[in-house]
């Protein structure tokens, strides 16, 4: 499932990436492939504005302009340095000049200039300027793809001129080809980079969920096997019950008394469990109070005296932020403290002592919990604070212990905005730490 998952991820990542180049490639595109025409299309009506200028050289009868002829012979080199043709014609179609660098016949542009003069002129642009109106028309013409504008306008002898200037637009379309090539291999690129980081960004993605479903199969795991144990054992004593039909009841009371104690391990197991879960659903409520820190680990304390006397453990309590005030879930760290102090005494041994110690670290109320037990080894203090984990599990099992502890006591310290920590040496004690923020 959670292959699936991974490649369901890479697979929407490159879709949008996909979607997104397409989105920027396409712009880029038609911005150029419009910026090119509307270019040509300026310079075209441009040059047909300053050929005004030349065309009295080419009227009948007019005087020769020498220096008007000289710029013209300059302008007519720029025109054809641009590869821009043109043409001036008079009224009745017969042309005053004509330079074409594209081997367009005279005639090629006849249809374009009399669509100037229809109704529907079929102009990809109309311009108009002051001095008349400029039309832009594209034409095909044997494997050319012409730009042309055509003005009209009155000469200074009165007379009807037509010019048109002329520009191949084939290099312009191979480049966008070459520039639609180019922008659409880019995309390519684009899309199997995205697959390829995407595939390694969704692999990190779902790290935190199958992290979270091995938890959850082990959490099962365990909690089938803790289960299992107390109704096997319960149901070893209730058979022995059952095959002792003639006997009475206090004859068997003993198989009766381990049957029940299974029950209440087994409704222990099932409070933690519960507790557990509604932690991690969120749904756990924190009633915070003020809370004097040394009356509260003084209630803890005076709690288990009387089961470390069973052990003869010695209790000592220590002190030097008397008035240290949290604010916080008086039963919840209640509870907090009773587990570290339970395991403290439970893994200690008789005549041993376990210290209790209240103090300030800057802007924390610091909990020490000091045992001379057994220790922990150092390869296992980073698991302790897991579910079900236990150091010694025949230990733990026979001090009546879920495994659950610990993790609870995490849970309720993390939910205070504090930190549980323990330090040990393997058969020279441990000590639990527990940092609160002051109120």
């Amino acid at each position: 499932m959670l292959k699936k998952l991974k490649l369901n991820l890479t697979a929407l990542n490159a879709a949008v990436v996909f979607a997104i180049l397409i989105c920027i490639v396409s712009f880029v595109y038609v911005s150029v492939q419009l910026d090119s025409f509307s270019n040509a299309d300026n310079e075209l009506m441009n040059d047909a504005y300053m050929l005004k200028r030349y065309v009295p050289l080419f009227e009948s009868g007019q005087n020769q302009n020498t220096e008007l002829l000289e710029e013209y012979e300059n302008y007519k080199e720029r025109l054809n340095a641009a590869n821009i043709s043109y043409g001036i014609w008079d009224a009745q179609g017969n042309h005053l000049a004509y330079v074409s660098s594209y081997n367009v016949p005279l005639n090629a542009l006849s249809a374009i200039r009399e669509l100037v003069f229809c109704k529907d002129k079929k102009a990809l642009m109309v311009s108009s300027q002051a001095d008349g109106n400029y039309y832009v028309h594209s034409y095909d013409y044997n494997a050319l793809n012409l730009r042309v504008c055509t003005t009209v306008f009155s000469g200074d002898s009165g007379k009807m001129r037509i010019i048109q200037t002329v520009q191949n637009m084939n290099s312009i379309e191979t480049m966008a080809d070459r520039l639609r090539v180019f922008l659409l291999f880019s995309v390519l690129i684009g899309v199997l980079l995205s697959v390829i980081t995407g595939y390694f960004i969704a692999g990190n993605s779902i790290k935190p969920v199958q992290e979270s479903m091995k938890q959850q199969k082990e959490f099962i795991a365990d909690a089938s096997h803790e289960l299992r144990t107390p109704i096997t054992i319960m149901r070893t004593n209730l058979d022995v019950v059952k095959c002792s039909e003639d006997e009475s009841v206090g004859s068997q009371m003993e198989w009766i008394e381990n049957a029940y104690r299974e029950t209440e391990h087994m409704q222990e197991l099932v409070n933690d469990l519960l507790q557990l879960a509604k932690n991690d659903a969120g749904t756990e409520e924190i009633n915070r109070q003020q809370i004097f820190a040394r009356r509260l680990c003084m209630e803890v304390v005076e709690r288990f005296r009387p089961i470390a006397e069973k052990k003869d453990i010695k209790l000592k309590f220590t002190c030097s932020a008397p008035s240290a005030i949290l604010s916080a879930d008086h039963q919840k760290l209640t509870q907090l403290l009773s587990i570290v102090a339970d395991n403290a005494i439970k893994y200690s041994g008789n005549g041993q002592q376990v210290e209790f110690c209240l103090k300030r670290a800057g802007k924390n109320v610091v909990f020490e919990v000091t045992d001379n037990g057994i220790g922990i080894d150092e390869s296992e203090l980073e698991n302790i604070f897991n579910r079900f984990y236990r150091t010694d599990k025949a230990r733990s099992r026979k001090e009546g212990g879920t495994g659950l502890g610990l993790a609870i006591a995490k849970q309720i310290a993390e939910a205070h905005g504090g930190t549980i920590t323990a330090q040990s040496q393997k058969g020279h004690g441990t000590t639990i730490t527990i940092s609160l923020p002051e109120a």
